[in-house]
């Protein structure tokens, strides 16, 4: 088994030991968190996930997000292995990929450089901003960009956000070449910028 995927089995397991309630209790601090960072502000396409297998709780974030007139996007995953983004909307329908994963039936999708925020789904995350996925590479693939110059010297948009809980931080992921650093992560306990 590599180091990685000690890890990230090591974290799923974790956080799925969390019960319901220190679940939403994580959610509530890290949403009072990411309001008082003022990360939000201004910011207009803001993709998410919906949670699942013990991960920090998305839906009463992004129905604030809606709240406030934002435009909330999915991903779903291409024959490329790459991510679109699709409008979710409070009356979406889904339907399940060929992973199993409920993916919003959108025509209104956009490009990952043309999202202004981007929170991931990680099993793991560092102090450098770096996470550890699933395994599937969809978002380090999709962000590729930001790892390019001129682009990496800009700090443009889109912002990548961890959303996660503290426990499933780790002293220092194990880096490849393809990987593509956090610039932000927000679990109940902090909300950290990272320096690229």
């Amino acid at each position: 088994m590599s180091i990685q995927s000690f890890d990230r089995q090591q974290c799923r397991t974790a956080r799925n030991k969390l019960s319901n309630t220190q679940q939403q209790c994580h959610a509530v601090q890290a949403r009072r968190l990411l309001l008082l960072s003022g990360l939000l502000r201004g910011q207009q396409k803001i993709a998410f996930f919906l949670d699942g297998d013990g991960e920090l709780p998305t839906q009463k974030l992004i129905q604030y997000l809606w709240s406030q007139g934002k435009h909330v996007y999915l991903p779903v995953i291409q024959a490329d292995a790459s991510l679109l983004f699709s409008r979710y909307l409070p009356n979406s329908h889904f339907k399940k990929n060929k992973y199993g994963i409920a993916e919003v039936v959108s025509h209104q999708t956009l490009k990952a450089a043309d999202l202004d925020l981007v929170f991931t789904p990680l099993s793991c995350f560092d102090e450098a901003g770096y996470r550890i996925g699933m395994g599937g590479g969809f978002y380090d693939r999709s962000f590729q960009f930001k790892n390019q110059r001129p682009y990496a010297n800009k700090h443009q948009q889109p912002k990548l956000i961890g959303w996660a809980h503290e426990g499933q931080k780790i002293t220092k992921v194990n880096v490849q070449y393809w990987d593509v650093r956090l610039d932000y992560c927000v679990t109940e306990r902090a909300y950290r910028r990272f320096n690229r």
